[in-house]
């Protein structure tokens, strides 16, 4: 509890007024993926953050950041220029889907669509549906 008296005198920053609404979160690549195609993936995923009309461009973070169990883990770090949190997660829905029609599909090497000199080893982000299944 705030005592009125401090609520007259001093300043209150007011969360739900914010310009920006900052999300973390961690995408899960598959161990067997080669370095380049782990630059690779990072590199398309700031792509994506830099192409996004809602995204803040001046400060965002995206990098190879800790290892699971089974997986290298990549942050994700990124504001969304959002008035609010309804906006927010419209926002992040139509990224995600971007993301997963793009960049991040999963690719297969018997179709043929490995980049080339991959050596077969592909991009495959786990989704929190396949991480609930491991």
């Amino acid at each position: 509890t705030i005592p009125n008296s401090v609520l007259i005198t001093e300043k209150v920053d007011n969360y739900g007024m914010r310009k920006y609404r900052r999300w973390s979160t961690t995408f899960g690549l598959s161990m067997s993926t080669p370095p380049a195609l782990i630059d690779a993936y990072c590199e398309a995923i700031r792509e994506l953050i830099r192409e996004h009309p809602y995204t803040r461009k001046d400060y965002y973070q995206v990098w190879l950041n800790t290892f699971g169990d089974s997986t290298y883990n990549i942050m994700i770090y990124v504001f969304w220029e959002a008035p609010d949190w309804q906006t927010e997660l419209r926002e992040r829905h139509r990224w995600k889907e971007r993301q997963d029609e793009g960049c991040c599909q999963e690719r297969s090497p018997e179709h043929g669509d490995a980049p080339h000199g991959s050596g077969g080893g592909l991009i495959r982000p786990l989704t929190l549906r396949d991480q609930a299944r491991d």
